[in-house]
């Protein structure tokens, strides 16, 4: 399926969440995509309008009762790396939980490619960006 604003492929079926996290309001992918993709591949098919979700986000919806709609018991995925020296220096952050751990890896190589790695995109509601009422299904 591609974007029908941006025409970047996106992969898999998902639905988007509205959510209120950190005092915003977001849209959020209830789950993850583009497993088995690197950070750099991935790069290329975020769709306009869309960002990776922060650490802080996810992990104050990990520890909501949006956990299970949104997936969050188990996952690991890429966020937007909060590390400004490991950011300057190339490293890409992933966010993994399960049921007895939650941490953020902010040492990844941007090539790096896994097969159960993946991402999640979200996009301001508040906005006016175009993209806020697409519904990707």
């Amino acid at each position: 399926m591609k974007c029908k604003y941006c025409g970047n492929e996106i992969i898999g079926k998902f639905e988007w969440m509205k959510v209120k996290v950190l005092g915003k309001n977001i849209e959020i992918m209830k789950e993850i995509t583009h497993k088995g993709k690197s950070f750099e591949e991935i790069q290329k098919l975020i769709p306009e309008g869309c960002i990776l979700p922060t650490y802080f986000e996810l992990q104050e919806l990990r520890n909501s009762d949006k956990i299970d709609e949104l997936h969050l018991r188990d996952t690991w995925e890429f966020v937007e790396n909060p590390d400004k020296i490991a950011k300057e220096n190339g490293f890409v952050a992933r966010f993994f939980a399960n049921s007895g751990v939650a941490d953020l890896y902010c040492d990844g190589v941007p090539r790096l490619s896994v097969a159960g790695l993946g991402v999640r995109f979200v996009r301001d509601i508040n906005s006016k960006d175009k993209t806020k009422n697409v519904k990707n299904k």
